[in-house]
């Protein structure tokens, strides 16, 4: 009865030691990531939310990209490749994207035997409200080169940003 008390113990022991001990194994030369949370809002207060933050490094390799997508609080977490949980260490600049599309959304080139594809491509054609894109972040932060916001990483950290204030700009059609 002894023995097997100490067989299930050891059994739990070691079962918990392999589900703790064993993440997912980061990729050959990938440098450890640490954990990073981002909670970036607007000026007036109001968080950005459903933004995409990528993170660049100031120096040194650019062999790993790193990103977050904010929650509808302008809260994120930082992911490696989107699927490592961290970010290597050292001086970043962070790139905010938010967009908005309104309008009729481009149906894509129809294939001439279709109908009913041709029929939406021509209605879209002829369409005073063909889709427009507008960005809901201002251009400074969009951009590497002028994003004033930046981050060091030493290890697992949080940060908070402020990243102008709302606004809705036009982007230059694609089509």
């Amino acid at each position: 009865m002894n023995m097997s008390k100490n067989k299930v113990f050891l059994f739990i022991l070691f079962s918990m030691i392999f589900i703790m001990g064993c993440g997912e194994k980061l990729p050959e030369g990938m440098p450890p990531l640490f954990p990073v949370s981002i909670h970036i809002a607007y000026e007036d207060g109001s968080p950005i939310s459903n933004a995409l933050l990528s993170f660049k490094p100031e120096s040194g390799p650019r062999n790993w990209s790193v990103a977050a997508t904010t929650d509808a609080e302008g809260n994120a977490k930082v992911r490696t490749h989107g699927r490592y949980i961290g970010m290597p260490t050292g001086n970043w600049k962070i790139v905010v994207q938010k967009e908005l599309l309104e309008g009729i959304a481009f149906p894509g080139t129809p294939d001439p035997n279709d109908p009913e594809g041709v029929k939406a491509y021509d209605e879209w054609k002829k369409s005073p409200n063909k889709q427009k894109t507008f960005s809901l972040v201002e251009e400074k932060y969009r951009n590497a080169s002028s994003t004033p916001l930046q981050i060091k990483v030493e290890g697992k950290g949080s940060f908070e940003f402020k990243a102008g204030k709302p606004c809705k700009i036009k982007l230059p059609d694609l089509m």
